[in-house]
């Protein structure tokens, strides 16, 4: 996350943000951070499920091919496996079909853990992202007129989310 400010007031404002937060911490301690969560986990919890469910279904997309990961996830056994014949130009035969029963059997197993392991990492990504922003704004990459003026290199740049 970065914060890219277009105008002189915006920096100023952001200056102003900067020793606001310094204060409130100094007397409050974590009760922002305790809020942000109070939120995110109680209040909009039904929105936050949804958003984290969204972005787990895009990276598995990404990460499987969303063709494959499509067909695992709609197709049946059955349906799978008339497919890998079809696409195999061989309807008949005893190993292929075995093949392509395990190949499903496993596929499945694997997209599951790899889905319980995208939501926790989602989960902590947002835990990361209001905690950076409302307890370490400080360290955030902060961009005045192209110039990085607070929280030091931009990190690199990642594959979008969804790709």
């Amino acid at each position: 996350m970065k914060i890219i400010l277009e105008s002189e007031l915006e920096k100023k404002v952001w200056e102003i943000m900067i020793k606001a937060h310094n204060k409130w911490e100094k007397n409050n301690g974590d009760s922002l951070k305790e809020q942000m969560h109070w939120y995110f986990n109680d209040i909009y919890r039904e929105q936050t499920k949804a958003a984290v469910e969204q972005e787990v279904e895009c990276r598995l997309k990404y990460s499987w091919g969303e063709q494959l990961y499509n067909d695992l996830v709609n197709l049946s056994e059955e349906e799978y496996v008339s497919k890998g014949l079809q696409n195999n130009n061989q309807k008949e035969g005893k190993e292929l079909p075995k093949e392509l029963r395990e190949e499903y059997i496993n596929l499945k197993k694997e997209i599951q853990q790899d889905r319980e392991y995208k939501l926790k990492e989602v989960e902590l990504e947002i835990k990361n992202i209001y905690s950076k922003f409302f307890n370490s704004p400080k360290e955030l990459p902060v961009v005045y007129n192209k110039t990085v003026i607070q929280g030091g290199q931009l990190p690199p740049l990642q594959a979008p989310n969804g790709a």
